[in-house]
């Protein structure tokens, strides 16, 4: 018996021809081992233009010695009329009398499928150029081919009819012979035998790395995130409101989309936020959207105060907490007093570190009754005391994670102490398991993030823009920032494919990445270390959308390893 690819054909398949069933056991039971037969052969090849072409045979038909045929099968009766336009000429009529022209002659299109598969095999690795006997031929089994006289383009060696259909072997051969004449071309050999199988019927698996999880994962929060819009429809009627949730609640997504659809009704939009990573990415978001401006309200500040001719530049001797608590502010009031440009709507992302007196110096650069969207997370509240905001409604609660997968969600949430943390649930994929890695001391830690770094980037093909290594401290302080560690080097802000971010936990504050990688949190061997770090792991863990890994001291406390190693 040959070899047939496939092994066996799918008799209830309505989309493979009884004539094709029909050849298909002949040539399997007539030929021996010796050949190996592929039905249905496809590939893509290019076109004269470099187009992709695709290109498909009934059967190739492939031996050692005798080389590569191609078979055309056409079924039923069949009609010819050389008088007829080139569509017109060859038909077969069916079992009903209907008559069904083919497009091109079954001959002609033996032809080219023989040239197409040959200029496919050429472009195989390590195929040199080979010459070895490479023909075709057209069966037609359910007639007798009893034609008056032939079509010129057409020799009746290459012609096979119903007659032959127990005799296969032998027509098959005597095509063969046909195609070589007296010549004794290369033979294919079983290597080249390798290779068209390897071509046509190819077997292999397909892993599933990480970066291809990853892009599965991220999908799926797209979706998710996009069904939160559906909120600023409802709330598309109120010119003021409070809008509270977890992260990865869709906050900041809100926040761009309804500053979209007031820029889109004319009005002008101020939107703000107050980590400046968090303000560089909704720029580059935002590039091009003349009707709002983009910063933190520290940026803001000091732009508004130089417009106004009011210098922002930090006194002598004042330190961070009199600069940026009060001494911006200052100027910031004093601008407003300066110019007449007043927005028709203010939009707050993370409010909850907003200061309180910030807000009416904010209300100043507001039109009378302005639209006010405040959006925040009271558990991610890093930098100042409990918030208040300008707006006295009830704040609308999102309590759908639509960011993180659910395994990083169920740690995250361990450490959330905002409002109604019982009720806020995860709607993304199952995600991957939490990875975590102790170390001994700092060296042993740099050790692992270069293992991890490597098996990331080279054996699972993530991306190193879509990681992110997030640290207690700066990253300075542990050694981390501007060296090489696996091959990339950390840098706070990135330049090139070869570099993956590497900052502080509050400075990624409202940003996310597929594969947060969390080091450099130092010594917490206690409870009270612990209570301390609980916000910036809360913000750390969340700030992953696919893949968490955490760096963990081998004395770290035993609750915060039951967090991570349930």
């Amino acid at each position: 018996m040959a070899r047939m690819y496939p092994p066996q054909l799918d008799l209830t398949d309505e989309h493979i021809p009884t004539s094709e069933h029909k050849v298909y056991t002949a040539l399997r039971d007539q030929l021996d081992e010796t050949f190996v037969v592929f039905h249905s052969a496809a590939w893509l090849g290019r076109g004269q233009r470099g187009e992709l072409s695709d290109g498909e045979a009934d059967f190739v038909i492939a031996h050692a010695q005798l080389g590569i045929l191609i078979l055309e099968v056409k079924g039923g009766r069949i009609q010819y009329d050389g008088a007829g336009a080139l569509h017109q000429q060859w038909a077969t009529i069916d079992r009903f009398n209907h008559r069904h022209w083919l497009k091109r002659s079954p001959f002609e299109q033996a032809l080219r499928s023989k040239y197409a598969l040959n200029h496919k095999i050429e472009e195989l690795p390590g195929w040199r150029g080979r010459k070895y006997t490479f023909g075709h031929a057209v069966l037609f089994p359910d007639v007798a081919a009893n034609f008056p006289v032939l079509p010129a383009d057409i020799d009746p060696v290459i012609l096979i009819d119903g007659r032959a259909m127990a005799d296969l072997r032998s027509k098959i051969t005597h095509a063969y012979q046909h195609w070589r004449g007296a010549h004794a071309p290369q033979l294919l050999g079983n290597d080249g035998i390798h290779m068209i199988i390897s071509l046509l019927a190819p077997t292999f698996t397909l892993d599933s790395p990480l970066a291809a999880r990853i892009g599965n994962d991220q999908a799926h929060v797209l979706t998710l995130t996009k069904q939160q819009f559906r909120i600023l429809t409802t709330l598309q009627r109120k010119r003021q409101a409070l809008i509270t949730g977890c992260a990865g609640s869709g906050k900041t997504a809100l926040a761009v989309e309804k500053a979209k659809r007031l820029a889109r009704e004319g009005m002008q939009v101020l939107l703000l936020c107050f980590n400046s990573r968090l303000a560089d990415e909704l720029k580059i978001q935002l590039q091009g959207i003349a009707e709002i401006t983009v910063g933190t309200f520290h940026q803001i500040a000091i732009a508004f105060a130089q417009d106004a001719r009011i210098n922002p530049q930090r006194p002598d001797g004042m330190d961070d907490a009199a600069y940026f608590n009060h001494f911006l502010p200052e100027q910031l009031l004093l601008a407003s007093e300066c110019s007449n440009h007043r927005f028709d709507a203010m939009i707050v992302d993370e409010a909850q570190d907003f200061q309180s007196h910030w807000w009416d110096i904010l209300s100043e650069w507001l039109v009378p009754q302005p639209i006010i969207y405040i959006f925040y997370d009271d558990n991610q509240r890093l930098f100042t005391q409990a918030p208040t905001f300008p707006v006295n409604d009830d704040a609308l609660f999102l309590d759908v994670n639509c960011r993180n997968t659910q395994t990083i969600h169920g740690v995250a949430k361990q450490f959330y102490r905002g409002q109604d943390a019982d009720v806020i649930t995860a709607q993304g994929p199952a995600g991957e398991a939490i990875e975590v890695h102790l170390y001994d001391d700092a060296t042993h830690e740099r050790n692992l993030l270069a293992d991890i770094l490597v098996q990331l980037t080279r054996e699972q093909g993530v991306l190193p823009q879509h990681i992110a290594v997030l640290t207690r401290y700066r990253p300075q302080q542990l050694d981390l920032s501007e060296t090489t560690i696996g091959g990339f080097v950390l840098r706070d802000q990135t330049r090139g494919i070869h570099q993956i971010l590497c900052c502080t936990i509050q400075s990624f504050k409202g940003l996310e990445r597929p594969v947060v990688i969390v080091a450099g949190l130092g010594d917490i061997s206690d409870n009270a270390e612990l209570n301390q770090l609980e916000s910036l792991l809360y913000v750390a863990c969340s700030r992953a959308t696919s893949h968490l890994i955490v760096l963990l001291p081998r004395n770290t406390a035993r609750r915060l390893r039951r967090v991570f190693q349930p």
